[in-house]
Formats: structure tokens, C-alpha cells, sequence
């Protein structure tokens, strides 16, 4: 028979669980070993393995039973239970539309929204929140991914309970599932201004939207390991090269929730602006090109009144600022 000895998430029974379904686990030599597995089992294990860049490797073989070990990297073993456990229910949803090979390369929006996934079910309700039905009490029937890259395409049949009591007709609803995200708004108080960022939006464009260059605050996602706040200060250095003294938290909010599941962390950072901090900036490897412009607060509250400033996180944070912007000065 052929048995397999557990390393890294595989040796958690819920990763385990996800990859396999339920199989005997054993001791043997002090090791912790699986199986025998039957063709179906073997076959989600080497397309769970290969998503990951990895291969079984037979090491040993005693009194007719073929062991095997997996050769795999320090930083697959080393991953977050909670988040080796999200990323092994997509990967092995794709199983049969996607190959392990083209999952690797896909690997790190897997897991971005993995932890989203994590980061979302570890939310503690607000203080004094108001009585609601949680997602427990939702009825879903089938989940069916129907694209899947930088974000994935899911649809699901489910019944929800209605405020009367009773339960809705299955209904199916889609929804983009992406990563959590940052937006900051640097702002210097000393000079009164901030920087703003311009650059070319995909979304816009397929609206058919004659400009679609937007101003932004400094945006981007929240990798896997990463808080927030480590996203803010990293996002800042990318995109204008700045750093902040310090972070004013503003919100934490959905923008579109009825088609993404995108939740975005809003912030102003205080960092020091002077007109040289304008320029041209972005990550070559992600095809970026964004323009900084440094600009009076006044300004800012001009471009929104106007519309020409027309993001949502952009608009949030100038009428913020706007609020409080005599204490940050006046704390300088």
C-alpha cells in the first residue's frame, strides 16, 4: 500500500480535511502518516501539491509499504493554518478547471483572498451593534466559480431569511471576490496640502467614460501577513515614495457590496510634502504609471465640489480631513 508522511499545513486536520475529505491519520515511526489513499484522493493531493510547486517524493520503502515524503519549501510550511485553510477550499474548487501549475501562478491572489476570508470571519461586531441575522442563517445550496485570476467570478444559489420570518425563494446571486484593501490620503499640516494620485482606471474605461485618468488617494491591496497599516506605509513608498509620521484612521467600509467583496481600511498620513514630492511613480512588474500632484487642501475641496475628483475613498477623505483638519494642524 502507499501512504503518505504529513509536513507542513497538510499536518493540520482541517487543511487535511479540504484537500483529501476524511482519512485515517496514523503514527509510524513518529511521523504522522495518511492512507492508503484510493485515485481520487491521490489525485486532489497532487493537484493541491502542484498549486504550490510541489512534488511527492518516494523515500522509502519497507515491508511492501511505499512511503511517501513531500519535498516542499520553508514557506509552505510555514504558512498560517487560517490562511492555508482558505487557500486550499478555492484551490481545490478549481480542481478539474484549472491545473496545479496554472493555480501556482495565480498563487498569490489565491491566498491575498484567502486572507481576506480570514481577516473578514475574525471581525468582532461594533460596540452597541444593532440586532441583525448573521450568515448562519443563510441557506446556500451551490457555489460555482466561474472565473478566476486577479479576482474570481462566484456565483451562489441561496435563500436568505426575510424580516418576516420566513425563508426567500432560492435566488442566485454573483459577486467579484477580491482582496481587502488600504487608501491613504497624505496630508502635510504644516503647508496646508496633500498629494493626490492620477492614473488610468480599467473600470472606467469599460463604462465608456471619456476621462478615465482618476485622481486617488494612494490605494492597494493588503498581502497575505501583512496588517493594514503595514499596507498603508509599503503602498506609500511604492506609489510617491513617502513615509508617515503617523496614521489618523478614518473608516473601514464595503464600497460596493452588492457585486464586490472588496473592504477598504481608509486613512490620511501626516508626512512632510513639499512641491518635490510630486512625481512619477509605481511598480514596473504590476505595469503602474501614476503621477503624484501635490496641492493646496483648498484645492482639493474644489476638484470634489467640482466632480472632477469622482472616487468614492478620495471624496470620504477630503470631507474628513475637511472635519479635522484644525486639530491635525493644530498639533503640529
Amino acid at each position: 500500500m502507499t501512504v503518505l508522511e504529513l509536513s507542513g499545513p497538510l499536518r493540520d486536520a482541517a487543511v487535511l480535511n479540504a484537500v483529501v475529505g476524511p482519512v485515517a491519520v496514523w503514527s509510524r515511526n513518529d511521523k504522522l502518516v495518511i492512507g492508503p489513499l484510493d485515485e481520487v484522493e491521490t489525485g486532489r493531493l497532487r493537484h493541491y501539491l502542484a498549486s504550490y510547486g510541489i512534488e511527492t517524493d518516494v523515500v522509502e520503502n519497507t515491508d511492501e509499504t511505499t512511503v511517501q515524503r513531500i519535498e516542499y519549501t520553508a514557506r509552505w510550511a510555514e504558512l498560517d493554518p487560517a490562511l492555508a485553510r482558505r487557500t486550499a477550499e478555492e484551490i481545490m474548487a478549481h480542481q478539474g478547471r484549472f491545473t496545479g501549475p496554472e493555480l501556482h501562478a495565480r498563487l498569490p491572489m489565491l491566498e491575498t483572498r484567502a486572507s481576506s476570508r480570514v481577516r473578514g470571519a475574525s471581525t468582532p461586531p461594533p460596540k452597541g451593534a444593532m440586532e441583525q441575522p448573521d450568515r448562519t442563517s443563510i441557506n446556500a445550496h451551490e457555489t460555482r466559480a466561474s472565473y478566476m485570476n486577479f479576482f474570481a467570478l462566484t456565483e451562489v444559489d441561496m435563500a436568505f431569511p426575510r424580516y418576516d420570518g420566513s425563508l426567500s425563494e432560492t435566488v442566485t446571486r454573483a459577486a467579484l471576490v477580491g482582496g481587502d484593501a488600504v487608501t491613504v490620503l497624505p496630508y502635510d499640516p504644516v503647508r496646508d496640502c496633500v498629494l493626490i494620485i492620477e492614473q488610468f482606471r480599467f473600470g472606467p474605461y469599460m463604462r465608456e467614460d471619456p476621462r478615465p485618468w482618476l485622481l486617488e488617494p494612494i490605494a492597494g491591496r493588503i498581502d497575505p501577513g501583512e496588517t493594514p497599516e503595514d499596507a498603508v506605509h509599503r503602498e506609500a513608498m511604492e506609489e510617491a515614495g513617502l513615509r508617515f509620521s503617523r496614521l489618523e484612521s478614518i473608516s473601514n467600509y464595503y464600497p460596493s457590496p452588492g457585486t464586490l467583496t472588496e473592504y477598504l481600511y481608509t486613512y490620511v498620513g501626516i508626512a512632510d510634502l513639499p512641491d518635490t514630492a510630486a512625481r512619477v511613480g509605481g511598480l514596473e512588474t504590476e505595469a503602474e504609471d501614476i503621477k503624484g500632484r501635490v496641492m493646496a487642501f483648498e484645492r482639493l475641496m474644489a476638484l470634489v465640489a467640482s466632480g472632477e475628483a469622482n472616487n468614492g475613498p478620495l471624496i470620504l477623505s477630503a470631507y474628513w480631513l475637511g472635519l479635522n483638519r484644525d486639530r491635525l494642524r493644530g498639533s503640529v
